[in-house]
């Protein structure tokens, strides 16, 4: 969990630090709850990160490809 939290918090201040002050990634529990059955795992967590945080950091900053 301290691994989530500490990506997630680098990732809001890159965000944060951005000229047009986009906000922040929304502090949703539920993206980082896994269903019931599911382990936790490395996997797991790239496929929030690819599913869930992905598309909005791609939303935040859909005029700049690079970042």
């Amino acid at each position: 969990m301290e691994k989530i939290v500490g990506r997630m918090n680098a990732l809001n201040d890159v965000i944060a630090a951005d000229s047009k002050s986009l906000g922040r990634v929304p502090d949703r529990p539920r993206y980082f709850c896994p269903p019931k059955g599911v382990t936790p795992d490395e996997e797991w967590y790239r496929r929030v990160i690819e599913t869930e945080i992905v598309p909005l950091i791609e939303e935040y900053w859909f005029d700049s490809e690079a970042k």
